[in-house]
């Protein structure tokens, strides 16, 4: 090998050792997007399972599906579960046995990099591990909440209660705030402030649970501390946001059954874009109205418009597709989607067997209270239209026949039987993942969900919850669609 062959190759190996990354650089980046999670509970027993259920706080998915849902199985008292390829924080639902037979499901934040250890001490979850303190803090508040709106009190008496709850809830995190992540502490601050609002003071007004006079009462003469426009304002910039869906979920309700009664207006989705548009901005302002979209696409507006708006200035092209996708097939006069699903006899049923009836479609599930409220109402409705061109189709998403047709049986659901008028389906072992569920409910499947469709076979606009209006919306939209 000549001098000048000889120079080349030594620089060509300097310059490769040289900007070569060290070897342990690959091995850190691997750790860091890793999420590793074990626990050894003395009293679980190796017929027990622990569930996870993991969801992107970013998924830009109109269906905000699960983006992982597992079960470990127990071996010997311990489990073990992990998690490559994280690469921002996500919420995580821990369903564990509990030593008295029963099962508990909490929601801890998650970030790339944490290995945590649970144990079980003096009647309590412990953990420990690097990013231990958010998975603590959460299980300090998921215990808090259970009793937040529990007083038997005066409304105002409850609200206070409620806050005294709170507050301890914010100490606790304002006092482990060293050891968390500046993300992690307004994400965790954020989910805090959702979860504690909607409980006491946002659902009690969307499902009137309390009287005209406790709600003028509380409308009039209660001061929230743990939320206020000030707070909203040093909220809205943060980029955080964008991974707390529940409380981007709580902003759209709080706007909705508080900030609009208090001030004496009507709601309407148009309202609530104007707001959300006019007060935030970039990626923030983004987020929000697209999960209003999501919510209200196929509710009891048209949202056409504010649909054709948001799609001149949204960049997210995650967010536009979406969109676009379930405006094809979920807004009214639309084609409804033909199902194919088994009744309770075991007959083939397809939409296209209902044309030329009007058809209400009611999605829900064994153990939804919210449903067996709701059912007196749609009961009420089919007595209004017996003999009439009305079909009540119950769509069921139990993944288990036994379960389902032992709720049909029980009448708290939906009629004990199908007939000419009210036919009961279920999805089969798919459960909501069926199509059907994909195709008339946007976003994470909740119930109970109504649909309404035409003679035709048409989407109609969404009927209101029964529950809110005792069915008036409801009686008056099918009435309509007979004519």
């Amino acid at each position: 090998m000549n001098v000048s062959i000889k120079i080349y190759y030594l620089i060509w190996v300097f310059l490769t050792v040289l900007l070569s990354p060290p070897l342990t650089s690959c091995a850190q980046h691997r750790n860091k997007e890793t999420i590793s999670i074990n626990g050894k509970l003395e009293y679980l027993t190796n017929e027990d399972s622990v569930n996870f259920t993991m969801y992107d706080s970013q998924s830009c998915t109109i269906t905000s599906s699960p983006t992982l849902k597992t079960t470990r199985r127990i071996n010997d008292g311990k489990f073990n579960f992990v998690i490559y390829d994280i690469k921002n924080p996500h919420h995580l639902d821990i369903g564990l046995p509990m030593s008295d037979g029963s099962s508990r499901s909490t929601r801890f934040l998650i970030e790339p990099g944490d290995s945590i250890s649970i144990s079980y001490i003096k009647d309590d979850f412990v953990f420990e591990g690097k990013g231990s303190t958010k998975y603590s803090v959460a299980n300090t508040i998921y215990k808090s909440m259970l009793k937040i709106g529990s007083s038997k009190s005066s409304i105002l008496d409850k609200m206070k209660r409620s806050d005294s709850l709170a507050m301890r809830c914010f100490e606790v995190l304002e006092l482990n705030k060293h050891n968390l992540s500046k993300e992690a502490y307004e994400i965790l601050k954020m989910d805090l402030i959702a979860d504690i609002t909607l409980r006491k003071l946002i659902h009690p007004l969307k499902y009137h649970s309390l009287s005209n006079e406790e709600v003028i009462t509380v409308l009039n003469n209660y001061e929230n501390p743990t939320w206020n426009r000030k707070l909203e304002n040093e909220i809205k910039f943060s980029k955080s946001l964008t991974y707390s869906f529940q409380y981007v979920y709580f902003l759209l309700e709080e706007f909705k059954y508080y900030f609009c009664q208090k001030n004496e207006e009507t709601y309407s989705a148009k309202k609530c874009y104007s707001y959300f548009y006019r007060t935030y901005s970039g990626v923030q302002r983004e987020r929000i109205i697209f999960y209003l979209l999501k919510y209200s696409i196929n509710g009891t507006e048209n949202t056409d418009e504010l649909v054709d708006r948001a799609l001149l200035w949204f960049k997210n092209p995650k967010y536009r597709q979406e969109i676009l996708d379930f405006r094809r097939r979920s807004l009214p006069g639309v084609t409804a989607y033909n199902f194919k699903l088994t009744d309770q006899n075991g007959k083939t049923r397809h939409l296209s067997d209902f044309k030329g009836r009007v058809v209400l479609l009611d999605f829900w599930f064994t153990g939804c209270k919210n449903c067996i409220d709701a059912h007196p109402y749609i009961d009420s409705l089919r007595t209004l239209f017996k003999n009439r061109d009305v079909a009540f189709i119950s769509i069921n998403w139990d993944k288990t026949k036994n379960t389902w047709l032992k709720s049909v049986s029980s009448g708290l659901y939906t009629a004990t039987t199908t007939t000419v008028s009210t036919i009961n389906l279920n999805t089969g072992n798919t459960g909501d993942k069926h199509p059907v569920v994909k195709n008339y409910i946007a976003g994470s499947p909740g119930a109970p969900t109504f649909r309404l469709i035409d003679k035709r076979g048409k989407l109609l606009l969404n009927p209101k919850d029964p529950r809110g209006d005792k069915g008036v919306d409801m009686a008056a939209k099918i009435e309509a669609a007979l004519k």
